[in-house]
């Protein structure tokens, strides 16, 4: 188990990590996808890479999407499955698996989601991510995902790669391994030269520590060429 992986299962081994979806991504689902009648998105097929303990898969398989998801803790996806049964009776298709080497076939789904994963790999292995997920993407497919960028009160840090630190000493991103810190242009040279379109790019801010320090987000939308 690599050192990545040890983390993240003692974080899904030891408590529980979010209940509740990202309101980005239910905004980019709902503005894409709710003028479907809930009787024909179970045609829709979206997979979140990353998914942790189901927040976001029991919202989706709500709505009636076809839902997939993938983390690389074993019990992240353990806890996933018995949340989902449990608290909202619903199911999704998960797997233990790493977003740099997906086992899934070309031209997949028709969505695939990030909220808050791929910034926890370095910048290098982001370029096999974005491969990884234009491949499995059906042509026409779209990718959102929800993306750390560097805001107040990080401090100096030790950086491991290009806009990568090694961790985060403190805030809500404390001990949790690598993170990757990008600008927009950063993401946007990522996924254009991977392939993907880009259809929009928002900068999302929050503040904590009674704003002395700050979070920034990025949400993007990028979309598979169409063959």
């Amino acid at each position: 188990m690599s050192q990545k992986e040890e983390v993240w299962e003692q974080i899904h081994s030891d408590r529980t990590w979010g209940k509740y979806p990202n309101e980005e991504l239910v905004r980019f689902i709902g503005s894409n996808f709710f003028n479907l009648p809930i009787e024909e998105r179970s045609n829709i097929k979206i997979l979140e890479v990353g998914c942790g303990q189901g927040a976001n898969l029991w919202f989706l398989a709500k709505e009636g999407f076809d839902v997939h998801g993938v983390d690389i803790s074993i019990s992240a996806i353990k806890k996933a499955g018995k949340y989902l049964k449990e608290a909202y009776n619903v199911k999704a298709k998960l797997g233990a698996e790493d977003v740099r080497n997906l086992l899934y076939k070309n031209d997949s789904f028709d969505v695939v989601v990030d909220c808050n994963m791929i910034q926890h790999i370095s910048y290098t292995d982001h370029k096999v991510a974005y491969k990884e997920i234009y491949r499995i993407l059906k042509p026409g497919g779209v990718f959102w995902c929800f993306h750390i960028g560097k805001g107040r009160g990080y401090g100096r840090l030790p950086w491991v790669d290009y806009r990568t630190v090694d961790s985060i000493p403190k805030g809500p991103l404390a001990n949790t391994g690598i993170t990757c810190l990008l600008e927009d242009r950063d993401i946007k040279n990522l996924l254009e030269n991977t392939g993907f379109e880009i259809l929009d790019v928002e900068k999302h801010i929050r503040t904590h520590d009674s704003q002395v320090n700050e979070l920034i987000h990025w949400s993007v939308v990028a979309k598979k060429e169409a063959k």
